[in-house]
């Protein structure tokens, strides 16, 4: 279940000063009882991977816990890439589901991106399977049809998420399915360059899915649309998601 005392959306706004870079400590690494940004104390380290690195923090100025994910700051820099960052995290913002760890806030230094996101107390239904969690028909199709509100949602707002796999879900104390880190694939698709849609090999693109900063998704969850010309829409996620399911009643 999510965390008692999760923020309330309605009262919070995005203002434009959070998409200001400010100086920042340039760390890397955070450790328990250290601060980010000088408003989020470390609990612990949730993750860390090619896109970023999520810790559990406590927000001192709400005094709730949230998930705090940072991102490298260099390519903001790009041109126009400002701009697109601010029009999309705003949008990203807007998008609210009890089936996605919602966006509350971001933040920008000299080194790093933050998005504060909704706290999840639970685990990715790749960590279920990494412990051998057996997910009976009825469990997978419960599952499924929470991924698939949330995914509505997402595509409602003109949003495709571009990296949904078992590791971008979290099933929480309840069992309600969230997806996660879709704030970062509309922060990495405003910050990389539109690529032509020519058809390209799959060698070419695992490639270009490795070239530093352009992370476009996860090799076997990618669609045909995508493999084939690289194409990125909905069918890109409900492709990914009939892999999810697939995983699920087979692992």
């Amino acid at each position: 279940m999510s965390d008692s005392k999760a923020v309330d959306t309605r009262s919070m706004t995005l203002e434009p000063s959070d998409t200001e870079p400010s100086k920042g400590s340039g760390k890397s690494t955070y450790l328990p009882g250290e601060f980010i940004h000088e408003r989020y104390e470390v609990v612990k380290l949730l993750g860390k991977g090619s896109n970023g690195t999520v810790y559990q923090v406590k927000d001192h100025k709400v005094g709730t816990t949230v998930a705090v994910k940072l991102i490298c700051a260099s390519a903001r820099n790009e041109s126009g890439a400002a701009s697109r960052l601010h029009h999309e995290i705003r949008i990203a913002y807007s998008v609210k589901s009890d089936y996605i760890t919602n966006l509350y806030s971001m933040f920008s230094d000299d080194h790093h991106i933050g998005l504060v996101l909704e706290y999840v107390n639970g685990q990715s239904l790749y960590s279920y399977l990494q412990a051998h969690t057996v997910f009976t028909i009825r469990d997978v199709i419960n599952i499924g049809r929470q991924i698939a509100l949330g995914l509505q949602r997402i595509h409602c707002a003109g949003i495709i998420h571009r990296d949904l796999k078992l590791e971008n879900i979290l099933l929480d104390e309840s069992g309600m399915a969230k997806i996660t880190d879709f704030g970062v694939s509309i922060l990495q698709s405003s910050l990389i360059e539109e690529v032509p849609s020519e058809e390209i090999s799959p060698d070419q693109l695992k490639r270009r899915a490795t070239e530093a900063g352009k992370v476009v998704g996860t090799l076997h969850y990618l669609s045909p649309e995508y493999l084939s010309k690289r194409i990125f829409d909905v069918r890109t996620d409900i492709y990914a998601l009939g892999v999810v399911l697939y995983e699920l009643t087979t692992c």
